[in-house]
């Protein structure tokens, strides 16, 4: 049996029942852990794709959805975790009766804003990968960088423009508490809300389209063929070339957020679909805001788990840590991921190139030294080409090793007795840096 609170409005009882131990322990406490966790995770991921080096149209995807899923959180936390919390916790009070319902006429339709953005994100990631995994020739020209971003920004105004209408539909009223005789404030559906014209078109028939059948619907076709493309592949992946192989990396990472999305909002449908025969189960909703924070909290796990170049650009710049291997793509910031002119086939003795592994700051001084020595005299003496164009000398790990001058772009093996290692020369554009070039 609920406990309840009563208040004087307008010489009128209201009654609001006080919340659950289980409300309390799944809103108040778990979610909010959870919540602050996934705003660290999801602004870590927002430094880390905002890298030149990791600059391409999914990432600019990703970029979007991690900016989205942060306001999901903070919403999150505000509307429900902190609201909760305050009930049983007495430094959290004054923020429940007297901050939050003016907090929450914002915080929800902005919520609602970035939820829309973030589903739809994830569709577009969706099609973008689809686009480059079944239709890989036409990736390279319509998945690029640009229009990545010009995709996010009509996202924006999509989710902006759908929502405007949520900005009326709490009113905050001032009540007065017959136990501490003093004014509290709560927010409560507004006429505008209650009319059951909009009710039933906006609240719930256009919501269940926008929200739920239409995103899942696409995202269901989509990942069908992407999962089968990379199946295909799978069975000759003797023949991928390094570009496919990424392609097919990303792709398996982005059905594994496909996944945990529709795990995570199966039950938010499933509880409008019974709002629309007016049933209302407080435990499945509980359960369900749970689940779709935890869904906007778990990317930057799995951007750890299957992006190698996202895990160890985060050890680097937030542990300190040298990886072995430096991340095997650099791409130059003008150019999209699909620019990518590595399109070759490992051949068996490049399978056997070792890679120096560097023990102590002096051995890597020593040896770049003699590495950048015996590859200058080599590369200047012995090479076929004409010297012309500066170029620079980068190997696979991503080390840039000093300056030359050569005319064509390619790969030359160099050999010595410090080390023995593949590189790629290039020539730099006016744009060219050094922390953002091509393989």
């Amino acid at each position: 049996m609920e406990d309840n609170t009563t208040y004087m409005f307008d010489n009128v009882t209201i009654a609001i029942p006080d919340i659950t131990m289980f409300e309390f322990i799944t809103e108040g406490v778990v979610l909010t852990l959870l919540g602050l966790m996934g705003i660290i995770g999801n602004v870590i991921s927002l430094i880390i794709l905002s890298k030149p080096e990791m600059r391409s149209s999914v990432n600019c995807g990703l970029q979007g959805l991690a900016f989205f899923d942060t306001i999901v959180l903070i919403s999150s936390v505000t509307m429900l975790g902190l609201h909760k919390l305050g009930y049983k916790m007495a430094i959290l009070y004054r923020y429940t009766f007297e901050i939050f319902p003016f907090v929450v006429m914002v915080a929800y339709p902005v919520g609602l804003i970035a939820q829309t953005g973030s589903v739809w994100t994830t569709v577009g990631v969706t099609v973008e990968r689809y686009v480059a995994v079944c239709h890989p020739l036409k990736a390279r020209f319509i998945c690029t960088y640009r229009r990545a971003r010009i995709f996010n920004l009509l996202i924006v105004i999509f989710a902006v423009c759908y929502n405007i209408p949520r900005f009326w539909e709490i009113n905050v009223t001032e009540v007065l508490d017959p136990s501490t005789n003093s004014s509290v404030y709560i927010a409560k559906p507004s006429d505008f809300r209650m009319n059951k014209l909009y009710y039933k078109v906006y609240y719930i028939w256009l919501y269940l389209f926008v929200m739920y059948f239409i995103p899942f619907l696409a995202l269901a076709v989509l990942n069908i063929f992407i999962w089968r493309a990379v199946q295909n592949a799978n069975k000759d992946r003797q023949q991928l070339t390094r570009r496919e192989e990424k392609e097919i990396g990303l792709a398996m990472m982005l059905i594994c957020v496909v996944s945990i999305f529709f795990v995570c909002n199966i039950l938010a449908l499933l509880i409008n679909i019974l709002e629309l025969f007016d049933l209302f189960v407080p435990a499945l909703v509980r359960v369900s805001n749970l689940l779709v924070t935890f869904n906007s909290s778990i990317n930057f796990v799995i951007y750890c788990i299957f992006g190698q170049k996202f895990k160890k650009m985060f050890l680097h710049m937030f542990l300190r840590v040298s990886p072995d291997k430096e991340p095997e793509l650099h791409q130059h910031p003008a150019d999209d991921s699909h620019r990518d002119s590595e399109e070759r086939r490992l051949s068996p003795r490049e399978n056997q190139i070792s890679h120096p592994q560097w023990n102590t700051p002096v051995k890597q001084f020593v040896d770049s030294f003699f590495f950048f020595f015996f590859c200058t005299i080599r590369y200047v003496l012995y090479s076929p080409c004409h010297l012309k164009g500066t170029v620079i000398w980068k190997s696979s790990k991503g080390n840039y090793l000093g300056f030359g001058r050569a005319k064509f772009h390619g790969v030359c093996y160099l050999n010595s007795r410090y080390i023995r290692q593949d590189f790629r020369i290039f020539k730099p554009t006016s744009s060219h840096s050094i922390g953002s070039s091509d393989v």
